[in-house]
């Protein structure tokens, strides 16, 4: 898989038994920082329930995460980031209603050789059959399981229970 951005120069790719490279150099397997002191990339839809929106800037503004950011731009630009350490890990919160498998293959690949989680909200792995492409959680294992707490949290408190 490969991913280009023209407007940095950067080439990221990785193939079966070899190293995950930005042009050209291998990158190295991401540390697994605790969830309050992670950089995340929150990308979540204005379409979204306003309480489940809410949770998510109140735990940014309550320190449940370490820094959060939000970029324009293309998904799979924001994955590798994510896979070059620039941000540790993240919450893709879409209304289930965007992408394709092939707009986040590379990305996934890549990720997944650098032993990067990559899964839906519920915790279990993205595959090309399923419908729904724009909600995921990414991060190295144990930040991983930490956003997926964090999820879960959010959606039972949201949820009316």
């Amino acid at each position: 898989g490969t991913i280009y951005n023209p407007f940095t120069d950067l080439m990221y790719s990785a193939a079966r038994g070899k190293s995950v490279l930005m042009n050209g150099i291998p990158l190295r397997r991401p540390v697994d920082p605790p969830l309050r002191k992670a950089r995340i990339l929150l990308d979540f839809s204005g379409k979204l329930p306003r309480a489940i929106k809410q949770e998510l800037i109140l735990g940014e503004l309550n320190g449940k995460i370490g820094r959060p950011f939000r970029f324009a731009g293309g998904i799979s630009q924001h994955l590798v980031l994510i896979a070059q350490s620039t941000i540790h890990g993240g919450i893709f919160w879409g209304v289930g209603r965007q992408g394709y498998f092939w707009d986040i293959a590379a990305a996934i690949l890549i990720l997944n050789y650098l032993g990067i989680k990559v899964t839906n909200l519920e915790g279990k792995p993205i595959h090309p059959q399923d419908e729904v492409f724009d909600q995921m959680l990414i991060g190295p294992t144990k930040l991983h399981q930490e956003l997926l707490n964090w999820v879960r949290e959010i959606r039972y408190k949201t949820s009316g229970k």
